[in-house]
Formats: structure tokens, sequence, C-alpha cells
């Protein structure tokens, strides 16, 4: 036995939050026996052997305990049998209680797994996981950092099953038309609480949060409270962070007619902390489970049941029926029946243990929705919105004329040009100084107008790339109308490529038709050389923006087309909308913004 102490310690503070649905109060002790027992720990002559247990005071409401534990195995790099090269590891698992409440924290990664089923089938104490609504009302508020994606589409080789996306504010990074079918099963994201420090992470399935490691035992009690604390005070139904993303949940209503399921790939197991390496080998044989065992539905029970075919490396191995149950928001398949072919008894009960596992299996429905980590998520598209529009008034212009006939008269006439010349970008109600503008009207241009706004010497300069077309129609009465751009919005992004530096500067220097192309310095004409020595000048940190004036869509027609909930207008809307959302991510994936200028009326 080991002297350690309370005070000894600093665990990372990262726990697996579990409650007794009844509202005992069920003792640390206890649960720390129970958990032993799971973690296979014997109190002497075994590989597994505890070497402390140690509990604090439980006479109030709050509770704390600890189990340090070794395990003995072989080196990994010896041939089974071999002694005389075991690797000794030191673990430990603590306890936080809060009455109901329970903060588990397992620093034996790899066991994780046993815990989550014990959960589930409520083997503990009958405690059971925080429920994946309650730990995103908790704990997923502030900008998302991290995002562990997972599909909820049906594999295939276009599109990634799973995707791990990083950055400063994830909700702007998001496609929001091709990331629709992604649920977030984990995330790091600003953490709502100081104590628990600045970004914490959240696996929402596992009911497992994870921030910094402590600096002493104090603080890791203090975290461990905190959290408790906000699960407690948490309602269920918060809105969702990133509505983007497929929608969740544990609603069997209209789930039918199952066509397709799988065993999920090991990738999104590992979130979070690193695995022992101990793990990987475990980790391999998922994977090859994974992607070597199919299954063809041939028939369905119920509305959402299903019989499978399951072959592994294409032999047919068996059969099973799975029915689909709820239990406290997870779904899970239950093995009703299974009929293995002679001699393949063992690998079908492999793979009938991994089917009732709801973070292994996924399931697919006509109906348009799938099972993916024990939650039913919606296939089906969901129209978005674009916030990308700029409004200006042009009433002094015509809107139904792109450009002067003569480019040499542009400034005096009264064309979109003109308004671009004269008005930008104050004048689409876009802050900014006027800056360098360059006109490029000429065949294979880069756009009708390069701008660059350096005139603020406490920001990076602002370089826009902006695309002008004629309304179809002058009428204040005008409709929406996706033809009107369809042919400017493919150009943009075509010439998303001219964003960088030099191939711009190769755009505007290669091609050029007129030996003095017009230019102006904050409204004033300038020579064509100086804009080439600015443009060549620019830092690597410049901000980019795409810009499509086309002032064929008023204000009122989108208003209108919004409010509508049938008919032409609403459907023009959703055309167009969905048209500016695609480009937006194209824009976005260049490290760029879309904004589209439109009539103010």
């Amino acid at each position: 036995m080991t002297n350690l102490e309370f005070d000894d310690l600093r665990p990372f503070q990262s726990a697996v939050f579990a409650y007794h649905s009844s509202g005992s109060t069920p003792s640390v002790r206890r649960v720390i026996v129970e958990l032993r027992k799971l973690l296979k720990v014997k109190t002497s002559g075994s590989r597994r052997q505890r070497s402390l247990q140690i509990y604090e005071d439980e006479a109030g409401d709050d509770g704390w305990g600890i189990l340090q534990y070794s395990h003995r195995q072989p080196a990994s790099w010896v041939l089974p049998g071999v002694e005389g090269a075991d690797d000794i590891t030191n673990y430990l698992l603590a306890v936080v209680r809060r009455g109901k409440w329970m903060a588990i924290t397992m620093t034996e990664g790899s066991r994780r797994p046993a815990l989550m089923k014990a959960l589930r089938y409520r083997a503990i104490e009958e405690m059971q996981r925080v429920p994946p609504s309650l730990m995103k009302s908790a704990f997923v508020s502030g900008r998302p950092r991290t995002l562990w994606l997972k599909g909820t589409h049906r594999p295939d080789t276009v599109k990634a099953d799973n995707k791990v996306l990083t950055g400063r504010d994830l909700r702007d990074a998001l496609d929001p038309i091709g990331d629709q079918t992604y649920r977030y099963t984990a995330v790091r994201c600003e953490a709502p609480d100081e104590p628990l420090g600045d970004v914490i992470g959240v696996a929402v399935d596992q009911g497992r949060m994870w921030a910094a490691r402590s600096g002493d035992w104090q603080e890791y009690v203090s975290a461990m409270l905190t959290a408790i604390d906000a699960l407690a005070n948490a309602t269920p139904h918060a809105a969702e962070l990133l509505p983007v993303l497929a929608l969740s949940g544990a609603d069997l209503t209209d789930v039918e007619r199952a066509f397709d399921l799988g065993i999920t790939p090991p990738e999104l197991l590992t979130i979070g902390p690193t695995e022992v390496p101990a793990k990987i080998a475990e980790l391999q044989a998922l994977e090859d489970l994974a992607y070597n065992t199919a299954f063809e539905v041939t028939g369905r029970q119920a509305s959402t049941g299903l019989d499978a075919r399951v072959t592994r490396y294409g032999t047919h191995i068996g059969d099973l029926a799975l029915e689909i149950k709820v239990d406290d928001e997870r779904v899970a398949a239950e093995v009703t029946g299974a009929v293995a072919v002679p001699g393949q008894q063992d690998a079908l009960d492999e793979i009938r243990i991994y089917c009732e596992m709801p973070e292994m299996v996924t399931i697919f429905y006509e109906s348009g929705h799938s099972i993916v980590d024990g939650q039913v998520c919606t296939l089906r598209y969901r129209d978005v919105s674009f916030e990308g529009f700029a409004w200006a008034d042009f009433s002094a212009y015509e809107v139904a004329r792109e450009k002067p006939d003569d480019i040499n008269e542009l400034g005096g006439d009264r064309s979109l040009f003109a308004w671009t010349l004269n008005e930008w970008p104050s004048g689409a109600g876009i802050p900014g100084a006027r800056g360098w503008l360059l006109c490029d009207d000429r065949p294979g241009e880069t756009c009708d107008f390069i701008h660059l706004d350096d005139t603020d010497p406490n920001l990076p300069p602002l370089l826009s790339l902006i695309h002008v077309k004629a309304a179809k129609s002058s009428s204040s009465n005008r409709e929406i109308s996706v033809v009107a751009y369809e042919t400017v919005t493919g150009q943009a992004v075509k010439n998303l490529r001219h964003l960088d530096k030099g191939l711009l500067e190769q755009g505007i220097a290669g091609a050029v038709t007129r030996a003095d192309p017009p230019v102006w310095r904050d409204g004033t004409p300038v020579t064509y050389a100086a804009f080439q020595q600015h443009i060549a000048g620019l830092s690597p940190l410049t901000r980019r923006r795409v810009v499509i004036v086309q002032p064929h869509l008023t204000r009122t027609a989108l208003t209108t087309g919004r409010s509508a909930t049938a008919g032409p207008d609403l459907a023009r809307r959703r055309q167009l909308e969905t048209l500016l959302v695609g480009a937006r991510a194209n824009v976005q994936a260049m490290g760029a913004e879309l904004v589209v200028v439109g009539d103010a009326r």
C-alpha cells in the first residue's frame, strides 16, 4: 500500500457524469467498490492490483474518493509468454459526488467502454449516464474550436464518413449544405464556467467532459462540483449551438423501412486525451471488423426492426434479427434472433455483441432517418437562409444597364459600373474608406473591379473582387429571379483562384488588353503602375472578400419570399438562397467572405 493522500493528487479534469434517476444518494465507497469489480482490480496476487483506496467524509451532500491501482503486463516488444520484461502502469480512479450526481474520472482510457456499457445497463448502483441533450445544454455554449463530426449519410467514396474540424469559431466554417448530413459527437468549445478553464471538451454521447489538468486536488474537486451543478441546473431542450448539422434525438416516430446498417469504424472512439499504446491493436482489429463486415437487409420487423444477412470478407456467416428500443434518450438495437452458418458461431457472436452497442452500429431508413450513436438523426435537407446580403440605393442609376458603351465615359453615366465607382463601399451600407479601385473590363477578366482598402493603419488591408451584373428588369415590382444570379455567381466562383496574391498579380498583368486600364485612388485617377506596385506589396494577412453586385433582387421581394408558405415566391427564394449559400461555402473555403449587393427597395 502507498502513502498517497488527497493533497498529493492533481487529476486531469476529465470525467464521465452519471446520476441516479430515483434521486437517491449512492455512497462513494459503494460506487468505487463496484467500479473496482468492473476494472477487475484485486487486493493482491493479481496483475491488476489495488494500491490505495480512500474516501472523504460523506455525512453531508458532497463526497469523494479514489482508487489507485497498478497493471502489470508483458512489454509490447516481447513474444507472448516470455517473462522478465513486464511494464507496470499506475492508474487512478476518482469519484466526486453531489447528491444524486457522480463525476467518474478514469485514467485507464482503454477501460472507458466497459464503464459506458455498465452505465447503459445501470449495473453500478442503478446509476445511468447523463443523456446527450443535458450535456449539450450544460456545457456546449461558447465558440466551438474543435468538432468531431460523424456522418449520418450512407457511406460512399465521395463523402467522408467522419471528419474533425479545428478553428477559432467553427460556426462560420461549417458548410450549411454539405455538412447537413453530419452530427457532432464531441466538441471543444469555450467553457461556460470559470472553474472549468478557458476551453473544455464535451463528448455528448459518452456523457463525458474534459478540461485542463488540475493544479491540486481541491481544484479538481471544485471543477467537478461546478460541472455537476451545471448539469443539475440545465434544461434538456436548450437551443442547438450548431443548427446547420443534422438534428438528433430519441424519437422513433415516422422512422421506418430499414435498408442498410453497418459497424462503426473506430476513429471517433478515441475522442479526447490520447489512448494508451496498448489500445492500438484493439482499434486495428475493430477497424478490420468494421470495414470487412457487410449486412444485407432481407426483411423488416414492424416499423424500425430488421432482419439481416451477415458476411465477413465476402463469406456468409449467419443471419440476425434486430429490434430497436428507446431508453432514456438512448436508442439501441436488441438482437432477437441469430442463426449462424456451421463453423461461424464465434464470428456471428462477435458481430451480435457490437450490434447491441449503440455507439458501434449505424442503421439507415428509407424514411430519411438514421440511427447513429444511439440517436435518431434526420437526413432530410433543410433550407438555409443566405445572410450575406447588403442593400444599396440604386435610385440614381439604371439597374438594367451594366456598363457604359465607352468605358472611358465611366463615372459620368448611370450604369452599375458607375455606381461601383461612385458609391462602393459606403453606398452598399458597408463601412470603409475609398481606397484603390481598378476596372478590369476585358476578355478573360479576373472580375469587373478590384478594390483594395488599406487606409486603416490598425487593420490589415481588405481586398475585394467585385462582379457586376445588370438586373433583368428595371421594374420596381420585379420578382425573385434565380437565372439573374446564376451566371455572375458562377463567374465569382470560377475566379476565386485570384484571391491568391500571386495569381491576382498574374491576372491583372498578364492579360491586360489596354495599356492603361482605369485606376482610382479615393475616387481620383492614378496610374496603373502605382496600383500594380501596391498589389505586389500586399501582406499575407490581407483580408479577402468576393462581392456580387446584382440589383435584380429587391429587399421587398426577398421579404415576401421568406414569409411565403407556398407558391412560386417561396420556391424561387429557396432556389436563390441555396445557390448563394453554396457559393459562400466555396468562398469561405478560400478564407474569404461573400457579399451580395441587392436593391434596397
